[in-house]
């Protein structure tokens, strides 16, 4: 099972650290929620953007569920839960 963990993708960029800093998720934009699923899953790309495009912020990433991800056409059930799983994990260190 791949990790969800920033550092699978590439945050070696000092301006990336700083907008996905994990202690302020509530304040990311949705490009930013964009940016940390790329980075933890680099595969994810479209998805990203289908995120981003449906304006999910990190005040509202820990609403997101299935139906929701149904919603905004993320329609891979195998792509659906790693999402949730990365979210949970993102949540799960106390970050949100």
């Amino acid at each position: 099972m791949a990790s969800c963990s920033p550092e699978r993708g590439d945050l070696s960029s000092p301006e990336l650290q700083l907008s996905l800093n994990t202690n302020e998720v509530e304040k990311w934009s949705p490009s930013d929620v964009a940016m940390w699923l790329e980075s933890v899953q680099p595969e994810m790309k479209e998805e990203a953007q289908l995120l981003q495009k449906s304006e999910i912020s990190g005040g509202t990433l820990t609403m997101v569920d299935r139906a929701c991800l149904r919603d905004i056409n993320i329609t891979s059930v195998g792509k659906q839960l790693t999402i949730l799983r990365c979210i949970q994990e993102l949540l799960s260190k106390g970050d949100l």
